[in-house]
């Protein structure tokens, strides 16, 4: 049986997905600056610029492990169990990605990071379509009913 912070994280699932999905959306558009190494003049905004995508995609990145997590969580009993193992699954792969990404990007391999980062985005990727599939089947799509209603509260 999960304790209260597992369950706790299991509840907030959507939440973590609007996180996932508010930090990655402006990460997107908020690219790295080109360094000078590429041929790219310095801007005097390169260093904001950069922290602030760098930031976004840790927020986002991080949002998507627990939202994973979260979402392994909750459909552990009712849900199917290829779903909990692709989100163990993807939790363990943008770990591991993220470990390698920051290993290769503080030592200056870059080839390494490049790498990691695209096998970080290949998991994103194979996670949401997990969520769509999921959503699409007859399972994601049954809503549990809604609660009773409190003394004094209609039900509608």
């Amino acid at each position: 049986m999960a304790g209260p912070p597992l369950r706790a994280l299991a509840g907030c699932r959507g939440l973590v997905h609007a996180v996932f999905a508010a930090a990655g959306i402006p990460a997107g558009l908020v690219p790295l600056p080109c360094g000078e190494d590429a041929g790219c003049p310095a801007t005097a905004d390169g260093g904001l610029q950069a922290a602030a995508h760098d930031a976004l995609s840790i927020i986002s990145t991080t949002a998507l492990i627990l939202s994973a997590a979260a979402t392994a969580l909750a459909v552990r009993r009712p849900g199917p169990r290829w779903l909990v193992r692709a989100g163990w699954l993807t939790v363990a792969v943008q770990v591991v990605t993220g470990l390698v990404f920051a290993a290769g990007h503080l030592s200056g391999a870059d080839d390494v990071s490049g790498v990691a980062q695209r096998a970080e985005i290949l998991g994103v990727s194979a996670w949401i379509v997990c969520l769509a599939v999921y959503a699409a089947s007859p399972g994601g799509r049954e809503r549990s009913p809604a609660p009773p209603a409190g003394p004094g509260v209609s039900a509608r």
